[in-house]
């Protein structure tokens, strides 16, 4: 990500409210980890599946405060259950950036279907 970007995806989660960030990291935004981290008003949670960071976002709208789940897109797929069972179950909702793999010219092949199934 440009510096650009990651300056206006910060701005962008302040002005949303949001006061707590988790996510797992991956490649496509790692420049923004690092922002979030050194900023002082979200709060990162570093988590270590997709499903947790769901879990964790969906607590922090229970406590009345603004989350975001950050993810690649092959994350969607691994939270499923979780999203599905706070959403539609609960009404609990989690806002999520995601990055995207699986475009064509992809370098990582693995990523094609992950795409594919984004679409």
């Amino acid at each position: 990500m440009k510096a650009e970007a990651v300056e206006a995806v910060i701005r962008g989660l302040k002005r949303a409210g949001v006061s707590v960030a988790t996510y797992l990291p991956d490649s496509l935004l790692k420049e923004l980890y690092p922002a979030l981290d050194a900023d002082a008003d979200i709060r990162t949670i570093p988590v270590t599946n997709e499903g947790e960071g769901a879990a964790i976002a969906g607590g922090v709208f229970l406590s009345g405060k603004r989350a975001v789940l950050v993810m690649e897109n092959s994350g969607l797929r691994a939270a499923t259950e979780h999203l599905a069972r706070l959403g539609l179950g609960a009404g609990i909702p989690v806002v999520m950036i995601m990055s995207f793999r699986g475009e064509l010219g992809e370098n990582n092949w693995w990523a094609i279907p992950h795409g594919i199934t984004m679409e």
